[in-house]
């Protein structure tokens, strides 16, 4: 049947080990392990994704919020809503992976940079 698709309780009511997992989450996201020797099924973008990973991120909305559990005197924290962002950043139902969304920051900065890269060069012939 269709469970995917139904909202868990845990999902709509997040609870004390919800908290703890994020928290515990963040903590981890600080360095994460990179090494081609940890890793399998490498493989390169090509062009085309750089261009989409661009188009994410510029659909993908940037928010500034606080934490529930923090005090409104607080700094509010900035950054995507999960139920908003792509899916190639989400890492369940409550948090995103913040190294899959620095990647994909990563390709879309390189997509711009190429443009960049693009419109001088266009610029410069011009010029000659």
């Amino acid at each position: 049947l269709a469970q995917s698709s139904q909202v868990t309780r845990t999902q709509q009511f997040p609870g004390v080990l919800d908290y703890v997992r994020a928290v515990a989450s963040i903590a981890g996201a600080a360095a994460a392990f990179s090494s081609a020797r940890l890793k399998t099924d490498i493989k390169p973008y090509d062009p085309d994704e750089y261009d989409r990973a661009l188009a994410k991120i510029r659909a993908t909305p940037i928010t500034q919020w606080r934490y529930k559990w923090e005090p409104s005197t607080r700094r509010p924290h900035t950054g995507p809503i999960l139920e908003l962002a792509p899916e190639d950043i989400r890492e369940d139902a409550l948090r995103i992976n913040l190294l899959d969304y620095t990647g994909l920051l990563h390709a879309a900065v390189t997509a711009v940079d190429r443009k960049v890269d693009r419109f001088a060069a266009q610029l410069a012939a011009q010029a000659a």
